[in-house]
């Protein structure tokens, strides 16, 4: 590369005066005048790699990403966590509801079976008093054949 090339690709002022200057003196100079070199101004950095007992980046995202799925399923069985709740309650509901149809239906059937042993022991009253009854006007007109 030439000096003018070199000038065009550091983006430095191209002087017919300072033709003659040289390059690193030009460099510097910019720098300078752009305060790059300012000893107030300071750009540091610093890279650690921790060796094999620090956990790669790989390994980290990897374990970001578990985290979130986990989370994620966690979130997503929660309408279905919601809908088994309401199943429950709903078989509660309908578990209630039938043990108290049960119960109406023995209560009435146990009705029903005394309203029919009450109607039959009335019977076999009646029945007994007839046959009572029968005895006793058949004995009266004995007796009253006796005493004609």
């Amino acid at each position: 590369m030439t000096k003018r090339e070199l000038e065009e690709v550091l983006r430095l002022t191209h002087n017919e005066d300072e033709a003659h200057v040289p390059l690193l003196s030009q460099i510097i100079k910019n720098q300078r005048a752009n305060q790059s070199m300012n000893p107030t101004s300071v750009s540091e950095g610093c890279q650690t790699d921790g060796g094999e007992s620090s956990i790669s980046m790989e390994q980290k995202l990897k374990e970001i990403d578990y985290k979130m799925k986990e989370k994620l399923s966690i979130e997503n069985a929660m309408p279905y966590k919601v809908l088994e709740e309401r199943m429950v309650q709903y078989k509660r509901e309908c578990d209630e509801r039938v043990r108290r149809e049960v119960e109406a239906e023995v209560k009435r059937v146990k009705e029903l079976d005394l309203a029919q042993m009450r109607m039959e022991e009335a019977s076999n009253y009646r029945k007994k008093i007839n046959e009572f009854q029968e005895e006793l006007d058949a004995l009266h007109k004995e007796k009253i054949k006796d005493l004609k």
